[in-house]
């Protein structure tokens, strides 16, 4: 009998799953402004990179990350590599201080089943990223900074309202603040989420959308603040709320009045415009990006009109304002440059291609085009001057159901998608 119960144990022990600990790592230490000056060195190192989520050699490959996802993502690998508390306010969980479930953190006992550590934090973080988003992370784990207190592991977040009654939303982590007061950014989107891409980086970001009720430059806040009123959250951790009152006062100067106020080196007008430029040229040519994967996904759903879920993973009406938006900064930057009477310490060709950019001459539309061919197919190339002309006649399409004859503002008999505009 002794027998036959040793053999039933045996045979229970080897076919239960291995029981690990109870939580997704262990906490061994406690938040502080020398660990947050810690974590903004992670950000900005070359730890936090492209392919952080999808590198085949990435102990955190197969995490997938729209834009707050991979905030979350990067804030919780670095707690989990040095023992640091992790929580983010649950949107589903009660507000009661004696709920278990009022928040996600690093104590939840779901994934005891996994047995690789590293993995654990993937599937952790992806388990938040099905039940949090922008509204979460701005609203509810984050808390507005001082402008002069932005750095490296701070994010800028913002909302936008689009057609019936919808908005579109996004987030930028910032990992330097330029000299020059632009940022280099890292962030995500739901279509590279939805793909598996590597992430999107743009080291001379000028952000367009204006800080407004709880969007802008924001920083994760401690878990011992979840739950609480923003305004018990210390200045001496950057909180701020000057930059909605600046936001009020300067409107569309906004950006220029920041960029003012934190650059540590002036540009000669010469560096500007150049600058300038070749951030439009970034912004122009992204969008090739943009459409592709929309174009693609379209084809693998054999042409069928888009629910919302994929209409907003794949259409662009944020990226195109954006990219209106960078057409008009740098004609902010070529308008000041011949208020004051500067083009003179500008190089001709340069400040002839944005002449032409932005006024009636064609004198240097060769130099424009041989500068920034836009190349979005096969034999299919625009230059900046004549990709404004089709924006500003409204002839680019967002929709991803559209053609790339409409989505690039091509002349054609082809007819527009008659789907759905979900927003």
């Amino acid at each position: 009998m002794l027998k036959r119960l040793s053999g039933i144990l045996f045979f229970l022990a080897i076919s239960l799953p291995i029981t690990t600990q109870a939580q997704v790592w262990t906490t061994t230490e406690r938040w502080d402004k020398d660990w947050e000056q810690r974590f903004a060195k992670f950000v900005a190192s070359y730890r936090v990179n492209k392919d952080l989520f999808v590198g085949q050699e990435s102990r955190y490959k197969g995490i997938r990350a729209d834009c707050a996802d991979a905030s979350f993502g990067i804030r919780a690998i670095f707690a989990y590599e040095n023992g640091l508390p992790f929580a983010i306010v649950n949107p589903s969980g009660s507000r009661s201080s004696t709920d278990p479930y009022r928040n996600f953190h690093n104590e939840i006992d779901r994934f005891d089943y996994i047995s690789i550590q590293d993995q654990k934090v993937v599937e952790f973080i992806n388990y938040i990223g099905l039940s949090v988003g922008s509204e979460n992370l701005t609203r509810h784990n984050t808390f507005p900074l001082a402008l002069k207190k932005v750095t490296s592991g701070d994010m800028f977040t913002y909302r936008i309202k689009a057609r019936f009654g919808k908005y579109i939303r996004h987030v930028y982590n910032i990992k330097n603040v330029n000299p020059t007061g632009s940022y280099d950014v890292i962030y995500s989107t739901q279509a590279i989420a939805s793909k598996g891409l590597p992430m999107i980086r743009r080291e001379q970001r000028e952000f367009v959308n204006v800080p407004h009720t709880v969007w802008g430059f924001r920083r994760f806040r401690w878990p011992e603040y979840l739950g609480r009123s923003v305004n018990e959250i210390p200045a001496a951790l950057g909180y701020s709320q000057e930059q909605y009152i600046i936001a009020e006062r300067e409107g569309g100067n906004f950006f220029n009045f920041v960029s003012r106020l934190v650059r540590t080196r002036v540009e000669t007008p010469q560096a500007k415009l150049k600058r300038s430029l070749n951030s439009l040229c970034i912004e122009a040519r992204a969008r090739i990006s943009y459409v592709d994967q929309g174009l693609d996904y379209l084809s693998q759903i054999g042409g069928r009109c888009m629910n919302y879920q994929e209409y907003d993973a794949y259409s662009t009406p944020a990226r195109d304002a954006a990219l209106r938006k960078t057409f008009e900064g740098t004609k902010s930057v070529y308008r000041e440059i011949v208020k004051d009477a500067l083009d003179n310490q500008i190089d001709p060709t340069l400040f002839g291609m944005v002449q032409t950019l932005f006024t009636s001459s064609e004198a240097y539309l060769k130099e424009l085009k041989h500068f920034c061919p836009v190349e979005y197919a096969q034999g299919k190339s625009l230059g900046l001057a004549e990709l404004l002309q089709r924006q500003n006649s409204g002839r680019l399409s967002s929709h991803p159901n559209d053609t790339l004859e409409h989505r690039w503002g091509e002349p054609t008999r082809i007819s527009e998608t008659n789907c759905k505009i979900h927003y």
